[in-house]
């Protein structure tokens, strides 16, 4: 929190002064059991930061990243970056779950470069749709037993999809071995993950 405030002083600032963003709703803000409807499943977590205009009707849902923003740039185009980015989504929906009325955007604010823009989207009904269709294509996934890793390629060792994985321990050593066999089993919802994420 104190980094934060050190980092984003300046732009909080700035949107209270010039967007009516004056209410900080909270830091680590936990929610419990959001329902993912037809998914089947209940979501928890905290949320690095969110913040209200006065009346409410506007919140900013705010997930800190450090490192290179490089790696976002392309979120604006698919939110869940085939299914790589649903961190952020999630707690756009435990917020807009919370305050339904309100206009929801989710963004990511980069501590190593305070002075650069946050990438940002809005929870729209196209967007809540496209977070629907992702996560049940990866929960369908997984209860038809579809574990099978998507190593980035070419080199996986050097790559984020692995290196930040901590189930990468426990996968095969040439995983991209199970990987080209596994693009051709016959089950619609194996097929839909994927479509999904190749």
């Amino acid at each position: 929190v104190q980094r934060d405030r050190r980092a984003f002083g300046p732009l909080l600032e700035h949107l209270a002064r010039d967007d009516g963003f004056i209410s900080t709703v909270g830091t680590e803000l936990r929610f419990e059991g959001l329902d993912l409807g037809a998914v089947g499943i209940a979501a928890h977590g905290a949320i690095d930061r969110v913040i209200a205009s006065k009346a409410r009707d506007r919140i900013r849902v705010i997930d800190y990243k450090t490192g290179s923003s490089e790696s976002y740039a392309k979120v604006p185009g698919d939110i869940t970056q085939a299914g790589r980015q649903l961190q952020l989504a999630l707690y756009g929906l435990a917020m807009q779950h919370e305050y339904p009325q309100a206009e929801v955007t989710c963004e990511y604010w980069f501590l190593d470069a305070p002075t650069q823009l946050p990438v940002s989207y809005a929870l729209t009904p196209e967007t809540s749709e496209r977070i629907a269709t992702v996560l049940t294509t990866i929960t369908n996934g997984i209860r038809s037993g579809f574990f099978v890793p998507k190593p980035s390629e070419p080199h996986y060792e050097t790559k984020a999809t692995c290196t930040r994985c901590e189930f990468s321990p426990h996968c095969a050593k040439r995983r991209e071995r199970c990987w080209a066999p596994a693009k051709d089993i016959p089950d619609d919802a194996v097929e839909a993950v994927v479509d999904l994420i190749s």
